[in-house]
């Protein structure tokens, strides 16, 4: 071949890793892509034109490739975010719009069912509603003041209260589609009735209009809410009813991550819901004109974001949308490489490999002395506590102010759980635990005592609370891989490098964050509303270990929080760090170091000019 066919043949690659380098945002599958090409380009011309320009051109654009990664800075950046509502939820919920279509439906069938059952049986409403807030609501209608019941808590409580309610009842429809999407239906049909009793009670009581405007100024995104998350239910069920040309364990694991990236996009209205209820519905005094805003607003919303927009972005996107296709890892075997870039279905399949590997062994080396210990350690609270005084502090944190005992046993506890995920994670069996413990634990168990310590000041207060747990572990995380693979850099300095990059990569770890609150959740809510959490509670209530029920209550509610805390560490823990690690390939190129090093023993790929 001649130089001109040559050049002719890839110059428009060439000039596609040009202007890619040009970005100030590069795509790193592209960029990969990419370098291997022009790498091997450069390996032909070094053969058949060792002494022309194009060897020399095509060995200043493939150093120009760790020009730029070197230049890479850790930036804090929203684009994972943005890519996630931006692309790959319209194009899910584009893909899976038949079953919206039929959440919808089933959702204002049983809405008729409701106004239907209320108008011709006045008592139904009380059936549905409970007859104690039936009774409250008349109360408040007397006294001239209808939605009073929306003003009786503090605004703060009354947001973290509710949204944590809806985001309950959208992780039960969401999980209740393992049954072949049954108990997703019967959510559905449930809270379609419950509202239309609700909103036809107020009609009878002549309401009606009042009511709407106040109740849909936040109904309309919470109802929405539910009714998607109905539907990522029944996407879920319907990969185990309707597998396909898939093995049936294959089309589960296909649908369920689909199902979650519909729950994911549903967090954002929950809070936008809560927020409204919780401070903004309760002044029952707004101007009519103002409620119509707030709803046409909020209807706005959900049809752009959840009909009009994934409709024009998947008709925009065509065929281009094979990167949201999802692999399923039972079918295609993942290499377990930490330091290789991935995209979040990927990061989430690998922490899903490392948490089957080594959870038998976290459960039985720590999970089991944590829950014994705290177990004991709650029961002796209990016992030296005037309990009547603390009814209302029902969290894990009223103990850290009052019981020194409590609070450094949750600083050794995380410790010791962080320390041996991140030994077993980093495969340090060569070296040995009681090596590995000495060498790391000090350091560990400083870090933690530093992100722990804050609580003993914080009051009862959820959404303080909430707002440093949202800040806080994944730089736990992050210090625990460095510390152990980077000692030579030093304690200060490894906690200002952990610092830096656990904040400037912050947004990167939003997803991680909100599915492991949903694991959490669900393991918290089956242990609360199963057979087996209803049989140690009825063991704790017969026997004489607490004095009174409320104890028992009180010391089931600490116990399964815990318990909820331990089995969702791990998971946490493994999704952040193999996010981590991916983003530092992302950002370096370590994956393509390794290709380059490769290639380069062969080619001379480093050759200077």
């Amino acid at each position: 071949m001649t130089e001109k066919k040559f050049i002719e043949q890839n110059i428009e690659k060439w000039r596609e890793l040009e202007d890619l380098l040009l970005k100030s945002e590069q795509n790193p599958e592209k960029l990969h892509g990419l370098f291997v090409k022009v790498s091997s380009d450069l390996s032909y011309a070094r053969t058949f034109f060792p002494n022309r320009s194009v060897r020399l051109y095509l060995n200043n654009l493939t150093q120009s490739v760790f020009d730029t990664l070197g230049k890479k800075k850790n930036k804090f950046s929203i684009e994972p975010i943005r890519r996630f509502f931006g692309h790959i939820l319209p194009l899910e919920i584009y893909r899976s719009r038949k079953a919206f279509y039929v959440s919808l439906i089933i959702f204002l069938i049983s809405l008729g069912i409701g106004i239907l059952s209320t108008a011709y049986n006045p008592d139904f409403a009380t059936t549905i509603l409970g007859e104690d807030y039936i009774n409250m609501t008349e109360q408040n209608i007397n006294e001239g003041d209808p939605m009073r019941v929306y003003k009786d808590m503090e605004e703060t409580e009354m947001f973290f209260k509710i949204t944590v309610n809806n985001l309950r009842v959208a992780l039960i429809a969401f999980v209740l589609g393992f049954f072949g999407s049954i108990g997703t239906i019967f959510v559905l049909i449930s809270n379609g009735i419950m509202v239309g009793a609700f909103q036809w009670f107020f009609y009878t009581k002549g309401l009606f209009f009042t009511s709407f405007l106040t109740i849909w100024c936040h109904g309309t995104i919470e109802i929405s809410a539910i009714i998607i998350a109905g539907a990522a239910g029944i996407v879920l069920g319907n990969g185990i009813l309707f597998p396909g040309t898939y093995k049936r364990t294959t089309s589960l694991q296909i649908s369920a991550m689909r199902a979650l990236r519909i729950i994911i996009g549903t967090i954002p209205l929950f809070i936008i819901a809560g927020t409204l209820e919780s401070f903004v519905t309760r002044l029952t005094e707004m101007p009519t004109t103002l409620k119509i805003l707030i709803i046409v607003t909020s209807l706005s919303l959900i049809l752009f974001m959840w009909l009009f927009y994934p409709w024009y972005y998947s008709k925009r996107m065509g065929e281009q949308i094979t990167d949201v296709d999802i692999i399923p890892f039972a079918d295609k075997e993942i290499i377990v490489q930490k330091m290789s870039f991935r995209q979040l279905e990927g990061n989430i399949s690998l922490a899903i490999i490392h948490y089957k590997k080594y959870i038998a062994s976290f459960l039985k080396t720590i999970m089991a002395p944590t829950l014994i210990a705290g177990s004991i350690l709650f029961w002796i609270s209990l016992q030296v506590e005037d309990l009547f005084l603390i009814l209302d502090e029902v969290n894990l944190f009223y103990y850290q102010q009052s019981n020194l005992l409590l609070f450094f046993f949750y600083i050794i506890a995380t410790g010791s759980a962080i320390i041996f995920i991140s030994y077993k994670y980093l495969e340090q069996e060569k070296e040995g635990l009681l090596v590995y413990i000495k060498r790391n634990f000090l350091g560990v168990l400083l870090v933690t005592a530093m992100c722990i310590f804050p609580f003993y000041f914080i009051p009862n207060n959820g959404a303080l609370v909430c707002i440093y747990l949202l800040f806080t572990p994944h730089f736990l995380i992050i210090f625990s891989l460095r510390f152990a693979r980077d000692r030579d850099l030093g304690f200060i300095k490894n906690i200002e490098q952990s610092i830096r990059e656990s904040y400037s990569l912050y947004f990167n770890f939003i997803l991680q964050y909100l599915i492991s609150v949903l694991f959490l959740l669900a393991i918290y809510f089956t242990l609360n509303n199963t057979g087996v959490g209803v049989i140690i509670h009825e063991l704790l209530t017969w026997h004489d270990i607490f004095d009174n029920t409320v104890s028992a209550n009180y010391f089931y509610s600490h116990l399964t929080i815990l318990l909820s805390i331990c089995i969702t560490i791990p998971f946490f823990y493994y999704a952040v760090a193999d996010s981590y690690y991916s983003l530092l390939c992302q950002k370096y190129g370590y994956d393509l170091e390794k290709r380059f090093e490769h290639f380069g023993k062969s080619s001379g790929i480093f050759e200077t000019v």
